[in-house]
């Protein structure tokens, strides 16, 4: 046979035996047939050789592709099956802390390794590191990707200088173009068996040959596809599209071996993207959760601390570069490139023009665009700037937007984020941004319900988000919440809690009538340099340990405590707060009851719901149903008592 009559299907499969071959007979003629029908061959040959049995079975091979004759003495140990070199260790002075990936189902999925050199030449087992998919992979890609200087340019990132790294290839769903290929690779499946048909497109479009692993994962009910930079959700419209544009570029055998088009039917598509599920599949669970990395070469420290830039993969701490690789597990990349001598004068005088003279928030405000790069939400804060119309309110929100990304920002209102699918957008989102939030309108039911979200959101909760066609999602998220508005928001929690979770801003300047519409795109031209600065803010936070209310916005912040909780506001107003002080339950509802008609609010409490909201106010307060004096054990509160009108008058 000549090179050109070898289909690329035969290759593939010659090669692959090939590397499982531990027989050294089979190993010799498979080499024997492989140097007969195709001699251009030879150095992929090799290398398999020298893999399985070191130099000397190498040259044995080379020595049957140079004169056609087996040359003796012939292999005869056993030999090992053989997957692609793993990728090169990490510098000694790099910020990088190898790790070893376990394979089991166990909760720790990484180890540190262990100075065992039998150790590398062990296969791992979980299906991310398949060493069938491994070697399709390998025989169908074509050789511009193994060229040697490749490697070097991936591993040139310096640590503070910032590196342009190759893209990676495209992803398995996210190429928007009709997948063609040559007369001689074309891929030929077999409609009879889905989940070879499954692993064989793995092998041809998801699999990244330099990094060992695939670059496409079923995790959450849904797919999920490395674009180069970072992992990406593919919907489900986009999946069926791409599986019936691939079978229908793809051939089929017919008897007596000849091929045709494969034409696929609606079975044929369901039948494979449910056996690319099963190939794909990652368990859902903490261990999973995003961001995470998968197998070695993990970076030291947090990983919610690490972002994908256009340049590289930034580590915040040590402002070092990586190179992008499919092994970080994270939904978020920034559109632009790092650099660490870039500068933001414009937005430095901008900030000054909103806060003149109040340097504490402009330090805030960066600070937390330092925070929204990253996934760390421990601090449990939401973010609420009140002021004026054309107050620079929408230009931060615009900012933030263009220094985050576009693909890590959902913008929404309060009376969608209420409704049963309001949270399906925010997974994998860094920023949820409520621009002009209004509550006008919006039923009782509907405001316990984005309370109660919100609360999750900012507290680290667990939550299961319901999600359309589909079933729920399950997992933390990791986007802070801002909220922009021109007067304070009146989100009811009688308890406190919600009011305390946010850090407001006040805004009081105005250029309302010589505002400048092309400001936006001038200062996103910054975005290099706005990043430097949110990394340096970044840093100051990191050692102080806590989020600042900034003095300027204090007062504000009150003012939503308050305006939160008619609890709150009764017991400021109209009680004594003190171990010495008791009253009635029953005598004190009826004055709330009182207060709050006098205010035009109306509740629908009960006396037991009013004493358990007025003891979430005030946690100190403890009841009683004694029994001496109190025929009708009435309950009795202990730690707060009545204000006379009197006191009121006085004090006011």
């Amino acid at each position: 046979m000549k090179d050109g009559a070898v289909k690329a299907g035969v290759l593939r499969d010659w090669l692959a035996e090939l590397r499982g071959a531990e027989e050294p007979g089979q190993f010799a003629v498979l080499v024997g047939e492989i140097a007969e029908a195709v001699p251009a061959l030879a150095p992929e040959v090799c290398r398999i050789a020298r893999d399985k049995g070191g130099e000397e079975l190498e040259e044995w091979a080379r020595k049957i592709f140079a004169s056609g004759e087996e040359p003796e003495p012939k292999p005869a140990t056993p030999l090992k099956a053989v997957e692609a070199k793993p990728a090169e260790p990490a510098k000694a002075d790099s910020p990088i802390k190898r790790r070893v990936f376990t394979g089991d189902d166990s909760d720790k999925r990484f180890r540190e390794p262990e100075s065992k050199p039998e150790d590398a030449a062990k296969p791992a087992t979980d299906p991310l590191f398949s060493a069938e998919l491994q070697s399709g992979v390998e025989s169908e890609q074509p050789k511009a990707e193994a060229k040697p200087e490749a490697e070097p340019e991936a591993e040139s990132v310096k640590a503070n200088l910032p590196a342009v790294i190759a893209p990676g290839p495209q992803g398995f769903f996210s190429s928007s173009e009709f997948p063609t290929f040559e007369p001689e690779e074309i891929l030929c499946l077999d409609p009879a068996a889905p989940f070879d048909n499954a692993q064989k497109l793995i092998s041809l479009r998801a699999w990244h040959r330099r990094e060992g692993i695939r670059t496409l994962q079923y995790w959450q009910r849904a797919f999920w596809d490395w674009n180069g930079k970072c992992w990406q959700e593919a919907d489900e419209e986009t999946v069926r599209a791409s599986m019936w544009q691939q079978l229908n570029a793809a051939e089929k055998f017919l008897k007596g071996g000849k091929r045709a088009r494969f034409e696929p039917k609606m079975s044929d598509v369901s039948a494979t993207l449910d056996a690319l599920r099963a190939a794909v599949n990652l368990r859902a669970g903490a261990d999973n959760a995003m961001p995470g990395w998968f197998g070695e070469d993990r970076p030291d420290g947090d990983l919610r601390e690490v972002v994908a830039c256009q340049n590289g993969i930034l580590h915040i701490p040590s402002r070092t570069l990586l190179p992008h690789t499919p092994r970080y597990w994270s939904p978020n990349a920034l559109d632009f490139a790092y650099d660490p001598a870039a500068r933001a004068p414009g937005f430095e005088k901008f900030l000054g023009e909103i806060w003149p003279g109040d340097s504490e928030a402009q330090q805030c405000l960066l600070e937390m665009f330092g925070l929204c790069l990253t996934d760390v939400t421990k601090y449990q804060k939401g973010f609420m700037f009140v002021g004026p119309r054309r107050g620079g309110r929408g230009t931060i929100g615009r900012v933030l937007r263009g220094l985050i990304g576009v693909n890590n920002y959902i913008g929404t209102s309060l009376k969608a984020f209420s409704e049963g699918f309001g949270m399906e957008n925010f997974i994998g989102k860094k920023v949820a941004v409520f621009s002009d939030a209004r509550l006008d309108g919006v039923r009782q039911q509907s405001l316990s319900t984005i309370v109660e979200r919100l609360l999750l959101i900012t507290g680290e909760d667990d939550m299961h988000i319901n999600r359309k066609n589909t079933k729920y999602w399950e997992g933390k998220l990791n986007c802070r919440v801002v909220v922009f508005s021109n007067e304070l928001i009146r989100l009811p929690d009688e308890s406190g809690a919600l009011p305390g979770r946010f850090l407001t801003f006040r805004m009081q300047q105005s250029f309302y009538g010589r505002e400048d519409p092309n400001l936006t795109e001038k200062l996103l031209v910054e975005r290099p340099g706005i990043l430097n600065l949110a990394l340096d803010a970044l840093a100051q936070l990191r050692s102080r340990g806590r989020l600042l209310q900034c003095k300027t916005g204090a007062e504000m912040s009150e003012s939503l405590s308050e305006l939160s909780s008619d609890i709150s506001g009764f017991v400021e107003e109209c009680c004594i707060v003190g171990p010495n002080q008791q009253v009635l339950c029953q005598e004190l509802f009826k004055h709330f009851q009182s207060w709050s008609h006098s205010r035009g609010v109306r509740h629908g409490w009960g006396e037991n719901q009013f004493s358990e909201k007025l003891r979430s106010a005030v946690p100190t307060i403890t009841r009683s149903r004694p029994s001496k004096n109190n025929p009708k054990r009435l309950t009795l509160l202990i730690g707060v008592g009545h204000r006379p009108l009197l006191d009121r008058t006085a004090g006011s």
